[in-house]
């Protein structure tokens, strides 16, 4: 079985620690996916992430995701996706 694996995220919309997969869920409600994988590492150290000039690593929160074997965490059905996305509005 797969453990979820917590991890920080700074952007405008969302900020903080992500400690299970539901916050996640709340997330992509924000953040488009692909856009959200782009998000750099922080120059100190990760699971850090954010897209503001601290965070400046080559390494991604998409890469990390891949690593750490999170896809699952990260794969919610569209359909669910724009249904939360409306409750959100």
């Amino acid at each position: 079985m797969i453990k979820f694996i917590p991890f920080y995220f700074e952007g405008n919309q969302r900020w903080g620690w992500f400690n299970t997969p539901e916050e996640v869920e709340d997330l992509l409600k924000f953040y488009d996916y692909k856009f959200l994988r782009k998000a750099r590492a922080h120059y100190t150290s990760s699971p850090y992430f954010g897209f503001y000039s601290e965070y400046n690593k080559k390494y991604t929160l998409g890469e990390w995701i891949d690593k750490n074997n999170q896809n699952k965490f990260f794969n919610i059905k569209k359909e669910r996706l724009k249904k939360l996305k409306k409750l959100n509005k």
